[in-house]
């Protein structure tokens, strides 16, 4: 018997909305540049990318 499941997590489509989103890069006709919400998401985004990596080396460890 096949069991539907749903996701106790609510809906976040709304607070991740395109039009509220804070603006991540400036640019002009010469460059673009990190805003101070870019500079946070780039170092937030690479720590959670390394605590994804440092748990696929542990979980390697323990079936290896």
């Amino acid at each position: 018997m096949h069991q539907r499941s749903h996701s106790r997590c609510p809906a976040r489509s709304s607070s991740l909305s395109v039009a509220s989103a804070p603006q991540l890069v400036e640019r002009t006709s010469r460059a673009v540049a990190l805003t101070e919400a870019g500079t946070v998401l780039l170092r937030e985004g690479r720590a959670a990318l390394d605590a994804v990596d440092a748990a696929a080396r542990r979980v390697t460890t323990v079936i290896a």
